[in-house]
């Protein structure tokens, strides 16, 4: 019975773990759509947000020279 609880005690702590997860991702999508922060995460975008994020964007050509610019 031991070994029943503390696998049951783990998959609960994945469980709020995954829960958190889609409260943040919630958060998140639900701030998007009231347009109180960009939407980063749809790929059409990047081109205009990549001034504010070069920091996260490679460089076109592969180097981390223009990355800054």
């Amino acid at each position: 019975m031991m070994e029943h609880r503390d696998s049951a005690l783990v998959q609960l702590e994945e469980a709020k773990q995954r829960v958190a997860h889609l409260e943040e991702k919630t958060a998140l999508y639900q701030a998007i759509l009231e347009h109180r922060i960009p939407d980063t995460t749809n790929p059409s975008n990047w081109e205009e947000i990549r001034h504010n994020h070069c920091d996260v964007f490679y460089s076109p050509s592969g180097s981390s020279e223009n990355v800054n610019s």
